[in-house]
């Protein structure tokens, strides 16, 4: 079978996700939403002035949560217009990393250590110290949050303290991704 060219979109700092039946796509300085039966663009905006190649998104129930460095964009999923900026981290020891969620909150790595907490519905803010090491990844199971670090350490972190509750050694260095993998059928 050959392949067939859908898209041409100029790999240099690009990140992609599948919703629905739509396509997400940050090329550069451009957002864009396709629709999966015929690939055309429902939705594009030009959100940043220049660009950057350190960028991630995620997408939530109507948001898009896009990381730039220390910035953090909240995007409108439907028409991909910027609803909020704000900028979370300082410097090269505080930029983003990963955002995950849960129905209630974004959760969003800070270099560090740091673990910002975003309300979904009021768009607020609050950082909180998780550990005195950076983080790769984490996840949001129930009311916990698990997080992989840069020093090998896996902290198991209270939803709604924020504190956290458990730290468990499991390598030297770099977890770097964390997953939550469910059993179906199974207790």
């Amino acid at each position: 079978m050959d392949a067939i060219k859908i898209l041409n979109l100029e790999n240099d700092g690009l990140n992609m996700a599948a919703d629905g039946q739509f396509l997400y796509i940050r090329c550069k300085r451009t957002f864009c939403k396709c629709d999966f039966i015929d690939m055309s663009p429902t939705a594009q905006n030009i959100i940043f002035k220049k660009d950057g190649k350190a960028r991630a998104f995620s997408i939530c129930g109507k948001y898009i949560v896009l990381t730039d460095f220390c910035d953090l964009y909240v995007l409108d999923k439907n028409n991909l217009q910027v609803i909020e900026v704000m900028r979370l981290g300082e410097n090269l020891s505080s930029d983003l990393g990963v955002v995950r969620f849960d129905e209630r909150s974004a959760y969003i790595n800070i270099s560090n250590g740091k673990m910002a907490v975003m309300d979904l519905e009021t768009l607020s803010v609050k950082k909180f110290d998780i550990n005195e090491s950076s983080s790769w990844d984490h996840c949001v199971i129930g009311n916990r949050v698990y997080t992989g670090t840069v020093i090998g350490d896996l902290i198991e972190t209270d939803t709604i303290s924020m504190q956290p509750l458990r730290k468990i050694k499991l390598c030297r260095k770099n977890i770097y991704s964390v997953a939550h993998l469910s059993l179906y059928g199974r207790p």
